[in-house]
């Protein structure tokens, strides 16, 4: 079901977050002018993150107004990798050269969490957040391209006229009880579906609908895409397995109108 066209139809719909650490310039997938065919299969098995990667990859090179110069820059000392570079551009036209770095997540907002409204977006399984993710590119990964090494490694590129952008593709998931809330600082068309606990699982959603639980290497893949449903009952069986090792499944949810949503039951 995970197959090529569906991935990059998930990533072509997808929404940044719409945060940005200071000084760096928003990157969207929508200022790529994709007019050549998008040369993509996904036959090796990669995690979510590179075959993101490798996605927009093959978006740029399909695109007529940007040029991929390098990507996945390893950059090391010896034998030792000190850090990694996502992407070099240059804009076609301007032959302006820009530093992306891209960015796939997955975040549940737990009103709990914190006072402070960014800290309360955090991963299903609560071992890491969006305002850390934003502070590792803001206090590391955005200054790496200025570190000694980076600048020895582009002997033919002068680093000081690079432009740094942030491409944060975000799948974001409330609570199903504030799914009409408004949540400051983020972008509203990012939040894609709701989160609830394993007894709500059970009480509040419907035994006529058919469920079923995506690998992570299908995250992000619309459901109506997907062939193989099951019950309430057997859905609850395969969630209680995931919790049991404190994993927080994504939910597929196909309703008797053909209409589809998508949760994270978590385990906390």
């Amino acid at each position: 079901m995970s197959n090529s066209k569906n991935r990059i139809s998930s990533i072509l719909n997808c929404q940044n977050i719409g945060i940005l650490p200071q000084g760096i310039k928003e990157f969207n997938i929508s200022h790529l002018k994709i007019n050549k065919p998008i040369n993509y299969s996904n036959h090796a098995p990669l995690r979510l993150g590179k075959e993101i990667e490798k996605v927009f990859s093959a978006f740029v090179k399909a695109s007529s107004n940007y040029k991929l110069i390098q990507e996945n820059i390893q950059i090391q000392d010896g034998k030792t990798t000190l850090g990694e570079l996502d992407f070099i551009l240059q804009q076609i036209d301007s032959k302006q050269l820009i530093h992306l770095e891209l960015v796939y997540k997955f975040y549940v907002y737990d009103s709990n969490q914190s006072k402070n409204e960014l800290e309360k977006w955090i991963g299903p399984n609560r071992k890491d957040s969006f305002i850390e993710k934003f502070e590792k590119l803001k206090i590391k990964q955005f200054p790496f391209l200025y570190h000694p090494k980076t600048k020895a490694h582009f002997t033919n590129l002068n680093i000081n006229d690079i432009e740094q952008k942030l491409c944060f593709i975000a799948n974001l998931f409330v609570h199903y009880t504030q799914q009409n809330t408004i949540y400051p600082e983020i972008n509203p068309k990012a939040i894609v579906g709701y989160w609830l606990s394993f007894t709500d699982f059970n009480n509040k959603l419907d035994s006529d609908n058919l469920y079923y639980l995506p690998q992570k290497k299908e995250w992000g893949i619309h459901p109506k895409n997907n062939t193989v449903w099951y019950s309430k009952k057997q859905m609850s069986e395969q969630i209680k397995i995931q919790h049991q090792r404190q994993f927080s499944p994504l939910c597929w949810i196909k309703k008797p109108n053909l209409k589809f949503e998508q949760c994270f039951v978590v385990w906390w």
